[in-house]
């Protein structure tokens, strides 16, 4: 059984936003490299059955570059049962399945897959939801984009954005985020499409 299946999560609530006090293990936490070696480069990696897959590794310090983790995280899906809030370390760590897109836009042979990932932040002095359900650990997410606003500077506030007007809120020191495939890869059967829910950030 995985790390994130052992999690034990429990769960408090306040107004409008309800506050997720997810606690419980996170395995091997993930370790910021130094900016300059961003980002790395794709190392090819195989589970047993599937076809290879280049492994992302991305950190993010600024707008920017959490736009590219962004886009790469376009429609992963989440459960909320994987989602770790770790107050007392001002970390968040969420295991997702992350959609293929490289493989997917490759003109010659295009390939759906889905890859285990892990995405994390750093100095988060807070963290809510809305229109989201923390005690619905079962429940699987769809998340559709990542956006940085600053507010004071370096300070600001991320929020994950899914699918039917869910939000988790987080409110960061300064932005310190990374995104690391963990692997197995499998593969699916279609491509993940948008109806009037949100933009495909790829057109």
């Amino acid at each position: 059984m995985s790390v994130w299946a052992e999690a034990l999560v429990s769960i408090e609530w306040c107004a409008d936003y309800q506050v997720p006090a997810f606690t419980g293990m996170t395995g091997g936490v993930l370790g910021l490299r130094n900016r300059r070696l961003l980002p790395s480069y794709p190392v090819a990696i195989q589970s047993e059955g599937e076809a290879p897959m280049s492994s992302l590794k991305f950190v993010a310090l600024d707008e920017e570059d959490l736009a590219v983790i962004s886009t790469h995280l376009q429609d992963a899906t989440v459960k909320v049962a994987d989602v770790m809030w770790r107050p007392q370390e001002k970390r968040l760590v969420i295991a997702v399945d992350r959609f293929d897109w490289v493989s997917a836009e490759c003109g010659t042979r295009p390939e759906f897959r889905r890859c285990r990932a892990a995405l994390r932040f750093e100095r988060v002095a807070a963290c809510k939801c809305k229109s989201v359900n923390p005690a619905g650990k079962d429940a699987v997410l769809n998340l559709l984009a990542v956006e940085f606003e600053p507010t004071d500077s370096p300070a600001g506030v991320v929020k994950l954005l899914f699918s039917g007007g869910g939000v988790l809120r987080l409110e960061v020191e300064c932005l310190e985020a990374e995104l690391a495939d963990l692997g197995p890869t499998w593969s699916v059967d279609r491509r993940p499409a948008h109806i009037g829910d949100f933009p495909d950030a790829r057109g």
